[in-house]
This record gives structure tokens, sequence and C-alpha cells, in this order.
């Protein structure tokens, strides 16, 4: 049954799906049919974010699940700037998600209580990821400290899976920041500070977003008790060089955004002697979309 829209939801769910996105959704809304239930506070939509027809017409099996289309794809935290506009009405708290999670029983049900309990100040909810059963379940990176070009390039040391994050934490406690994955925001604080940079098409944008959060006061906070099973985390992936020009452009603006003069002018002399080094090389591509956005930005950045 689709939600009353008389009702204000406690918990809008904004998946963002995209290409053949089909296998995943069937598992992630599978998961969440026996929990929405027909008198539930939550609500479901489901961006189409370019995805294929076939992945669309799958919807088709659960009616509850709100479809927003807006012709392309945005990116992903433009997805959930227009998604959550275009909700009526709006609920307290948004869940940003990937397609490819799982929520176990009694997962909807253990965030809506910890959201019903948090304290006022808190502006975001991160769970613990965990990866699929059959991958063996273990607990996956997903909270970090803020970059910084120290952190970025000690971080160059460690295992891709690991490089970004911090130990998993096994309480609750506040953090820098947690994956966009699956998020719980707080939607006044995200409408405070203006949602996702829509400059950012896709990675880092959660990172700015909780940057921004921290500098208006809002406390970010992990979650051992809310679990979701993650089934196919990027780091887990082997690096794909269209992406990786995204992730680049993504990290200049946010050492632009929010870093000191030096380590952006540091980092330009990097990408710098990077490319000219190493022109050949499958990730050059994403070092010089790297370098073309550093160019822009200090173009238009105060000195």
């Amino acid at each position: 049954m689709s939600p009353d829209p008389a009702r204000q939801p406690d918990l809008h769910l904004f998946v963002v799906a995209s290409g053949d996105a089909r296998r995943d959704l069937e598992r992630l809304l599978g998961s969440l049919e026996a929990q929405i239930g027909a008198e539930s506070r939550h609500a479901v939509t489901v961006v189409n974010n370019h995805c294929t027809p076939s992945t669309i017409e799958s919807l088709a099996a659960w009616p509850w699940a709100i479809v927003a289309d807006y012709g392309k794809n945005l990116g992903y935290g433009p997805a959930v700037n227009r998604a959550l506009l275009s909700a009526s009405p709006s609920p307290h708290w948004l869940l940003a998600c990937n397609a490819d999670l799982v929520f176990p029983a009694g997962s909807l049900g253990a965030v809506a209580d910890i959201l019903a309990q948090t304290d006022d100040d808190v502006a975001c909810i991160a769970p613990m990821l965990l990866d699929a059963p059959e991958s063996g379940g273990g607990v996956q990176p997903s909270v970090g400290a803020f970059p910084t070009l120290p952190r970025l390039l000690l971080g160059r040391l460690r295992p891709r899976r690991t490089r970004k994050y911090v130990p998993t934490p096994t309480h609750a406690v506040d953090v820098d920041w947690a994956t966009g994955s699956c998020l719980a925001l707080r939607t006044a604080a995200f409408v405070e500070v203006g949602g996702f940079d829509e400059t950012m098409f896709l990675d880092y944008e959660e990172t700015d977003l909780c940057r921004r959060l921290a500098d208006r006061g809002w406390r970010r906070r992990f979650e051992p008790r809310w679990k979701v099973i993650h089934t196919s985390p990027n780091a887990q992936r082997r690096a794909d060089p269209q992406r990786q020009i995204h992730t680049r452009r993504s990290l200049i603006t946010y050492m632009a955004k929010h870093r000191p003069s030096w380590e952006l002018r540091l980092m330009g002399a990097l990408l710098r002697a990077t490319v000219a080094l190493r022109p050949a090389h499958p990730m050059a591509p994403s070092w010089r979309a790297g370098l073309e956005t550093y160019h822009l930005l200090t173009a238009r950045r105060p000195s």
C-alpha cells in the first residue's frame, strides 16, 4: 500500500539506482517489503538515474515504492537533492541509499527507534555496514577522518579497501564522516546546509556534506546497533578509470572548499608531476581530470 500523502513520514528512503540495477533493487525492496507494512510511517522512492528499461519495469512488483525519473544520470548527490524537493510532505529524516543494500529483518525498526531517541543536535546517523553473507558477512570500513593532504598521501601506503577509513568503532560514537551508501539525515539539517554539493557528481559528496554540517555545529553519529548489508562496495571492486575521473574531480573540489591554499597548491603540483611522468598509465585520465578541476577552481578561488 502506498504511504498516505497527508501524513509526514518519519523516514523517507531515497534509493539511487543506475544502469542494470534490477537484481540489486529486487534484493533491497524485497528486504524492505515486510518491514514497511501497510500502516508504515516510512516511504520509499527509487530515483531512476538512467536505469535500464527492464530495471524500471521490474519495480511494478513493489507498488508502494515511488519512482522518480529526471531523464538522465544526475549523479548521486543531485539525485537525492531533487528527490527530496519532490517529496510531499517532507519527512523528518531522509535515508540516502545505494541500490546495492539489503536491510536485514528488524533493521528498519532499529533505525526508526534510534532516530526517535537521538539528540536534537545530531544531523546524520550511519549504520554498521556488513559484507553479504556469501562474502563472509564481515564488517566493512565505512567511517573516516576528514581528508587532509598528509592523510591522503599516507593513505596511499594502505590497501585500497581501507585507505579512506579509520577502524570501524564497536560502539556508538561521533565521527567526522560516514560513507553515503547508507546515511540517515535529519531533513532540517540537510536543508540548512544546502544538501549535497551538486558539482560533485560522484564520491566525496558525503564527506563534503559532513564537513559543512560540522561547520554549523551539527554532530555526525555512527550507530552499530543498526546493521545493513552492502553487497558490492566500490572499494572492493576493480578500479574503474571512468569512475576515478569523477572521484578525482570531487576530491579536488573538496580540497578547494575546505583545506588551506598550500595543500591545494601542493596537490596541483603533485598532479602535474604525475601526469608528466606517467602519461600512459590507465589512471592518467583521472589525474588529468583532477588537474583540470584544480585549474578551474584555483582560477575562481580568492587569493
